[in-house]
């Protein structure tokens, strides 16, 4: 998230930081993105500043459907149920990114999210890290709390610390391998939920 920051940071340096972060999240809270009808360089053009979209509040399960309407070249929020507070999703952020964001929280949020990365540094060495990172598996190492499933790059990389001698990147491992690594993720997500 620093990293997006620093970007568009970057890109305004004649204003002071104060300025520039009522600026940044001012406009964060009220833009949207959609593809425009004319040809962009940089798809962070493709965003729309909206008054007064702050005050549609988030759900994961919204009562509105939201569209750019092209014939009236606006934005048009039409609400599925009448006589209820109006809500979409703003997007699917994990609770990190919700709190940096918008500077709220869900108790219950299936696009929550777990980065390993730290913990794995940890635990692995560094020919086992470049192991991994060569098979392009370490920028997607992250569990997530709607998704009973554990990804492929996440077993993968649980697997090389149980099993390095017989560890394959594409070779599915065998169901006791398979619980072992589930076992030792789950023990790891006990530790950091």
């Amino acid at each position: 998230h620093l990293n997006k920051y620093n970007q568009s940071r970057n890109k305004f340096p004649q204003y002071d930081d104060e300025e520039f972060q009522l600026a940044y999240y001012t406009i964060n809270t009220q833009c949207v993105h959609f593809d425009m009808e004319i040809d962009s360089k940089d798809q962070d053009n493709n965003l729309y500043l909206i008054p007064y979209l702050d005050f549609v509040n988030h759900s994961i399960e919204p009562n509105t459907i939201s569209k750019f309407n092209h014939l009236t070249h606006s934005y048009d929020i039409c609400t599925i149920n009448f006589n209820e507070q109006i809500t979409f999703l703003y997007n699917r952020h994990s609770n990190v990114d919700l709190f940096i964001e918008y500077d709220f929280i869900l108790s219950s949020n299936p696009y929550n999210q777990l980065n390993i990365e730290y913990e794995l540094e940890q635990i692995l060495s560094n020919e086992q890290i470049q192991l991994i990172k060569s098979y392009n598996y370490w920028n997607s190492l992250e569990f997530y709390s709607g998704n009973n499933d554990s990804a492929w790059t996440v077993i993968k990389a649980i697997e090389l610390t149980i099993n390095q001698n017989k560890w394959s990147p594409y070779h599915d491992p065998s169901s006791e391998t398979k619980y072992q690594s589930i076992k030792k993720q789950n023990e790891r997500i006990s530790k950091y939920s």
